[in-house]
């Protein structure tokens, strides 16, 4: 009986491991409720006023809308997913814009100065790659490949940072 429970439980956290659905505050398909979360992410962002604190929300508000969209696939309501996609392409827009915008600045000293890594970047970047992957095999065209093009963009992120 406790093998069986301590087998449960790492099975479950290897399932779960490759999750956002805990990030999620409130679901799309709840979209008044939604528009108005969302909304007051962008006025949180803009008290953000340096690089590192804006690549960070981003990563972290990233993670949130996959989770959302895991969440959608869930409740049979990939109807929504394209929400929650959209606001994860301009997340992924931001990181790429602060990165490129570092030019005579070290990237790795600017991730330290909110205790990130380039390490943890990546490894954030590529569990969100991984998860798009999996999300992208449960939904259907034109979704699918606005997904797999997310993911794309997301390791073109990786690939300036490694």
């Amino acid at each position: 009986m406790i093998i069986t429970i301590v087998i449960f439980i790492s099975l479950s956290t290897i399932v779960f491991a490759q999750s956002f659905r805990d990030k999620v505050i409130i679901s799309p398909d709840i979209s008044y409720v939604w528009n108005f979360q969302t909304g007051f992410e962008e006025l949180y962002r803009f008290v953000k006023f340096t690089k590192p604190m804006k690549i960070e929300y981003s990563l972290e508000l990233g993670e949130r809308r996959i989770g959302e969209m895991e969440v959608l696939i869930d409740k049979n309501r990939t109807d929504y997913i394209t929400f929650a996609e959209n606001l994860y392409e301009r997340e992924i827009n931001i990181i790429e814009i602060e990165l490129n915008s570092t030019a005579g600045f070290d990237i790795l000293e600017i991730l330290k100065s909110v205790n990130l890594n380039k390490t943890d970047v990546i490894n954030r970047l590529q569990t969100q790659i991984k998860v798009l992957g999996d999300i992208s095999v449960k939904v259907s065209e034109p979704l699918k490949t606005s997904i797999i093009n997310a993911a794309k963009r997301s390791s073109k992120i990786v690939g300036m940072l490694g």
